[in-house]
């Protein structure tokens, strides 16, 4: 499936993958967000450890994080949360996909993910369609946030639309479960 619009990767499927198990090829040139270094394995996550990986959260956002938490398990339960070790620091990811580059260097990724950061909140929408990437073009809509093309960034839970936030959810997970529209 090409992606005629460059705005995310295409995907290989081979026979009879599930979701989760995807391959895609990122566009020539394309930069991971993270350093040059493989991505380490994600952790598979019990429901034990999301409350340990909430202890190690500030006390005040470990309310809005769990809000988050239940929010995308409920409209993706198909996506897996794993804890994502990304520069050094854990990062509540749910589902996964493999990309490969042109270059050859490959890994894997998460289609959304929740981070604790020094000043705010981020969640990744890891996911684009034919308007661009699915965060970015509803920046809008999702209150009074900072939008990057995948990051949503706010302090408090207030500042985010959860209803629109919903929508976007279940947009990711459709163009996830279609093999469709990935961006890193």
């Amino acid at each position: 499936m090409a992606d005629t619009l460059g705005l995310g990767p295409s995907f290989e499927r081979s026979e009879g993958s599930t979701p989760s198990a995807r391959t895609h090829t990122a566009p020539k040139g394309a930069v991971s967000a993270d350093s040059d270094t493989p991505m380490r394995d994600a952790v598979p996550m019990p429901d034990t450890l999301i409350d340990e990986f909430l202890a190690d959260v500030p006390e005040d956002r470990r309310g809005t994080i769990r809000t988050l938490h239940e929010i995308i398990v409920e409209a993706a339960p198909d996506l897996a949360p794993k804890i994502w070790p990304i520069s050094g620091k854990p990062l509540l990811g749910y589902g996964d996909y493999h990309y490969r580059y042109a270059s050859g260097r490959e890994g894997d990724w998460f289609v959304l993910g929740i981070a604790s950061q020094k000043q705010y909140i981020s969640v990744y929408v890891c996911a684009s369609d034919e308007h661009g990437y699915l965060a970015e073009s509803r920046k809008d809509r999702l209150g009074k946030v900072s939008v990057g093309k995948s990051c949503i960034r706010f302090k408090r839970l207030d500042q985010l639309d959860l209803d629109e936030f919903r929508t976007l959810i279940g947009d990711a997970v459709a163009t996830f479960a279609s093999g469709d529209g990935f961006s890193m």
